[in-house]
C-alpha cells in the first residue's frame, strides 16, 4: 500500500548570540487520510471523544468519518485542547475544543472563526483571540453502552469512585486531596489514576467496565480545581450516579447548560499573565473571592471553596484558577453528601440523572448541533 507523507516545516527563530539561525522544525508528520474525525492522541480524553463521535455519526446518520488519532488536513472535526490546537497549523475543520486553562503567557495565532466548545471560559478565551462564533456543546458518553449499564441495576459496591488523569503531574486534578479524603473518612473507594494507591490505571479499562464502575458507586468524586469539561461526571450521570465537585464556575460545565456570567475572571487572568514567563505551579498573586455558580435543576453535590488563586500549571505557560478551601469543610461536605445519597430512593435518583444525561449529553442530542454548524461551514 502506498500513501503520501507530508512534513510541515514552519520556520523557528533560534537565537545563539550573536548569530540568528533559522532552523526548520517539523510539527507533525501526517499521512493522506480520507475524511475523518481527528484528535491529537489516542490515549487521552480527546481520543475517546473522537472515537465515540465517529461511531455515532455512522450509527445515527450513516456518515462515515473514521476516528484518526493525528491532526491531519482531511479532518472534518478536530478535537483538542484550545491552546494546543492554536499552536498547530490550521485545519479546514470544525474545531471542538476545551481547556482548563484561562490564560497563556505565550502569544497565540488567531483562533478559528467558528468553534464548538464545552465550557463558557474556553469560548471567552477564544473570542478574545478572534473567534466569532462559539457554540456550547457538552461531551458525550457512549450512548448505547450507558443505556445498557443503566438498565442492569448494579448493586452499590463503593462509597466513591474517582477517575483522575495525569494524577502525578497535573496538581489541579487534586489527586492528593482525593486520596486524603478516602483515607481520613475510611471510604470504600475505587480510584482510576496513575499514582501510588490507585486501583487501576487511566485508559486501562474498557468503556463498558468504566461505566459499570460508575454505576456501582454512591458518588463519583470530580475534585479538580478546573476542567475544560470533565468527562467522568457526564459518564457517571448517564448511568445514574451523582457527582460531588468543587463549587467553582470552572467545574460547572457538566451541571449547567448556560454560560457562567464571569468573563471578567478570564479577562483579568489574561491581562495578569501577559508577557510573564510561567513556572510550574507558581502563584501569580491574582486572587478572587468565591462567586455564585449557576446550575441546572439536577442532583449533584458541591464542596465549598474559600477563594480562587491564579496559578501556572504543569505546562508552565498555561494558567488556571486553583481553589482554596478549608479541609474540614471539604471533609464534612463529602460525608454529608454520602449520608444524603444513601438516604434517598436510589431508583428515583438514577432515573433523574439518566434522563438529564440523555437530554443533554447523548450523541443523539449533540450531533445535530455539529451537523448544523458543519453545513454552514461547507464541511458537509
Amino acid at each position: 500500500m502506498c500513501f503520501k507523507v507530508t512534513v510541515i516545516y514552519p520556520k523557528v527563530n533560534v537565537v545563539v548570540s550573536p548569530v540568528r539561525v533559522n532552523i526548520p522544525v517539523p510539527i507533525y508528520v501526517t499521512r493522506q487520510y480520507p475524511a475523518n474525525v481527528s484528535s491529537a492522541c489516542a490515549t487521552c480524553s480527546f481520543g475517546v471523544v473522537a472515537r465515540r463521535m465517529s461511531k455515532y455519526l455512522k450509527e445515527y446518520y450513516n456518515i462515515d468519518l473514521p476516528a484518526i488519532a493525528e491532526p491531519n488536513p482531511s479532518a472534518k472535526i478536530f478535537f483538542e485542547d484550545l491552546y494546543f490546537a492554536l499552536s498547530r497549523p490550521k485545519l479546514n475543520a470544525l474545531y471542538s475544543v476545551d481547556t482548563p486553562f484561562v490564560a497563556s503567557s505565550t502569544p497565540l495565532p488567531d483562533a478559528p472563526k467558528v468553534i464548538m466548545s464545552t465550557s463558557w471560559h474556553t469560548c471567552t478565551v477564544a473570542k478574545t483571540l478572534g473567534t466569532e462564533e462559539c457554540h456550547l456543546v457538552p461531551r458525550s458518553p457512549d450512548d448505547k453502552l450507558a443505556d445498557a449499564v443503566y438498565n442492569r441495576h448494579y448493586p452499590k459496591e463503593y462509597d466513591v469512585v474517582a477517575v483522575i488523569t495525569q494524577a502525578n503531574t497535573a496538581k489541579y486534578k487534586n489527586y492528593a486531596l482525593v486520596k486524603r479524603l478516602v483515607d481520613d473518612l475510611k471510604l470504600k473507594a475505587f480510584l482510576v489514576c496513575d499514582a501510588p494507591g490507585c486501583n487501576a490505571r487511566t485508559f486501562s479499562m474498557s468503556d463498558e467496565d468504566l461505566h459499570a464502575l460508575y454505576a456501582k458507586a454512591y458518588l463519583v468524586m470530580s475534585m479538580s480545581s478546573a476542567e475544560g469539561f470533565a468527562m467522568p461526571p457526564a459518564e457517571a450521570m448517564s448511568v445514574g450516579t451523582p457527582v460531588i465537585h468543587f463549587d467553582t464556575p470552572f467545574m460547572a460545565h457538566p451541571f449547567s447548560s448556560s454560560p457562567q456570567p464571569y468573563d471578567d475572571l478570564v479577562y483579568d487572568a489574561m491581562s495578569h499573565v501577559k508577557g510573564r514567563n510561567g513556572l510550574p505551579y507558581a502563584d501569580t498573586g491574582l486572587r478572587k473571592d468565591p462567586v455564585t455558580v449557576y446550575y441546572d435543576n439536577v442532583l449533584h453535590y458541591t464542596v465549598p471553596i474559600t477563594g480562587m488563586v491564579l496559578k501556572s500549571s504543569h505546562l508552565n505557560t498555561k494558567y488556571f484558577y486553583d481553589v482554596t478551601y478549608d479541609y474540614d469543610e471539604v471533609k464534612r461536605a463529602v460525608r454529608d453528601a454520602l449520608d444524603d445519597i444513601k438516604s434517598r430512593d436510589v431508583e428515583k435518583v438514577r432515573e433523574q440523572l439518566h434522563e438529564y444525561a440523555v437530554r443533554r449529553f447523548y450523541h443523539s442530542a449533540v450531533i445535530p448541533k455539529y451537523l448544523e454548524v458543519m453545513k454552514k461551514m461547507g464541511l458537509m
